[in-house]
């Protein structure tokens, strides 16, 4: 009995070991599975998307009716007899006024799937941007551990040479400084990508610990110079929206200046004799009832308020076309800039490609073959390696630069 127990609790403890494991398990992840990802799982953006259904939800108010007034009176009217009297009636607006109210809601649904654009689009650029940026920490901390594996190398050696008396201890201070300072930026780096990687687990809103894999650190893009100038923007067309909506509200506020009218019907007794005509005399009871339809106008004589109300939609108006104006340039200028940039680092990364890389390499062999053959001391091959890591690590940095202007050139060159 104590050995089958023994044996449950083992399978147990095992089991729970194999799901720690796999879900602390780094699995990998390619851009468009994690974009798709984030598209449907992240918290905010889902969260976001409800305001489309509410505005969806809203336009179902129109027509909004004011409230039926209903009415009941109680007395002596004909005389000693008591009578009784019901009544019901409606307003309404003219057909004006609920057209333009079905316009203004159908306004609001688009401005809500219009804002949706914009969040998909930031939601985009965040996972590409937290992405690419993995990719690239991957490789500083391959660069980083390569340079600590040189110097960890060459620490030895100098150290065998200190106690050889074949070389002093500056030599062993200088390398030994120089591993120091490589692995305090290994940690940070390190602690860097920890930080990131939490950051994009929450993007994508996933329990598996994923991680970036793809062939390339750099974007791919596929620029088209036919494109300058096009430029769309999700923010510009919220702004066009924003401005149609309030024109639209400002025709709705205008034809609330209409009259409004009522219609209604009322039903009562008038217990006694009447008369019919100069011969006849008729005596009315309590089944007997009178009715009467009215129909009744309501004028604003005092519209003092409500032509305010204009004047002021009319100024909001106004503003919102001026703001648009304003982002309109400011998106073309943003990417006349961004577009410049973009060709700057594209020709940085050229350079790197056909010169800096290749010559780095270069350096750092006949670095090592000539400090080995004692043409150079240790302190030429310390400069030497030190330039080839500061190359491998100016290239990328000009890789992160280069796609955080693919990223924002996307953005800018999107077509809705």
């Amino acid at each position: 009995m104590r050995l089958e127990n023994s044996l449950k609790k083992a399978v147990l403890l095992l089991s729970a070991l194999m799901l720690f494991i796999i879900s602390n398990a780094q699995v990998s992840i390619r851009l468009e599975q994690a974009i798709d990802s984030a598209l449907h799982k992240n918290i905010n953006f889902l969260a976001n998307n409800l305001k489309i259904d509410y505005a969806k939800k809203m336009q179902k108010t129109n027509p909004d009716f004011d409230k039926t007034f209903l009415d009941f009176g109680f007395g002596q009217i004909n005389g000693f007899q008591n009578d009784n009297r019901f009544g019901a009636s409606q307003t309404f607006h003219f057909p004006t006024v609920y057209k333009r109210q079905a316009s203004v809601n159908a306004s609001a649904v688009q401005l809500a799937e219009t804002n949706n654009l914009v969040d998909k689009e930031q939601l985009i650029y965040l996972v590409k941007q937290q992405y690419y940026s993995l990719l690239v920490l991957n490789e500083q901390i391959v660069l980083l551990e390569s340079a600590d594996s040189i110097y960890a190398s060459f620490y030895k050696q100098s150290k065998s040479r200190v106690d050889a008396g074949l070389s002093d201890a500056l030599e062993l201070s200088t390398v030994e400084n120089q591993l120091m300072q490589i692995r305090q930026q290994l940690s940070i780096v390190r602690e860097t990508k920890k930080g990131l990687l939490a950051k994009f687990q929450r993007t994508i809103q996933t329990t598996l610990h994923y991680t970036p894999s793809d062939d390339s650190i750099i974007y791919k893009f596929n620029f088209s110079p036919s494109l300058v100038g096009n430029t769309v923007s999700p923010k510009l067309l919220v702004l066009q929206s924003e401005e149609s909506l309030l024109k639209k509200s400002t025709a709705l506020e205008k034809s609330l200046l209409a009259p409004s009218f009522s219609v209604g019907y009322s039903s009562m007794t008038v217990k006694g004799w009447q008369t019919l005509s100069l011969t006849e005399d008729k005596y009315f009871g309590a089944l007997d009832r009178f009715g009467s339809v009215n129909i009744g106008l309501f004028v604003p004589l005092f519209a003092h308020s409500q032509k305010a109300r204009i004047a002021a939609s009319e100024i909001l108006v106004n503003q919102k076309k001026m703001e648009t104006l304003s982002f309109k340039q400011e998106l073309d200028d943003q990417y006349k800039s961004t577009l410049s940039d973009f060709l700057i680092q594209k020709q940085i990364l050229g350079e790197f490609m056909s010169k800096g890389l290749p010559g780095a390499t270069l350096i750092l062999q006949t670095a090592s073959q000539k400090f080995k053959l004692g043409k150079i001391s240790y302190l030429d091959w310390i400069g030497y390696t030190n330039q080839v890591i500061q190359t491998n690590a100016d290239y990328l940095n000009a890789v992160m630069r280069y796609n955080e202007d693919v990223f924002e050139l996307e953005k800018l060159n999107t077509q809705y």
